[in-house]
């Protein structure tokens, strides 16, 4: 995309305009994915709440084919900081695990939960949306204006892609935590 992007990745018939990528999956599968592989969802570590409320803060890499080459590229690399002009510094994403809310059933009227994710196909956010499945965990991720696609190094469009998504490092997140905290 050209542009200010929201999203890091959103699932097909998300906000692709404000996407970097869109995924195929759906959302419910990659939330399931992450709590089956026992992660906590919970809120951004820089907001002043309990730390036991705060989701794991988890690495995203983006993998592709380039000819015979394979690349790999952690999924910051593939934004733009808007103010520098250069790729966005190393970050975690942290596991918000979006939200559910009730919605009338269209045939009884009855409220039904809904999965908020599915709905808006929000995966992975830069600018907070509650229904994403993860968040950055920049600074700047309440400012809508702070990030670019990084198009010189994305891949071409319609390029099939692998997301993988892992526990940070825990002496990282440590480091990370105390810069929060100050």
């Amino acid at each position: 995309p050209d542009g200010l992007v929201e999203l890091f990745a959103c699932a097909q018939g998300g906000k692709e305009y404000e996407s970097v990528m869109a995924l195929y999956a759906l959302p419910q599968d990659i939330h399931l994915a992450l709590l089956l592989l026992n992660y906590k969802d919970g809120f951004p570590p820089h907001l002043e709440i309990e730390e036991s409320s705060r989701g794991d803060l988890l690495d995203v890499f983006v993998r592709w084919k380039e000819g015979e080459q394979t690349r790999q590229v952690r999924a910051e690399e593939l934004l733009i900081d808007a103010e520098t002009g250069q790729p966005v510094s190393k970050r975690f994403w942290v596991f918000l695990g979006s939200e559910f809310y009730a919605e009338p059933d269209p045939v009884t009227g009855e409220p039904v939960e809904v999965y908020a994710a599915n709905v808006t196909g929000t995966v992975i956010t830069t600018f907070f949306d509650p229904t994403a499945i993860l968040h950055t965990t920049s600074v700047h991720g309440f400012d809508d204006t702070m990030h670019l696609a990084n198009g010189s190094l994305l891949p071409e469009s319609g390029t099939p892609i692998t997301l993988r998504i892992q526990a940070a490092p825990q002496e990282e997140v440590a480091a990370l935590l105390e810069t929060v905290r100050k």
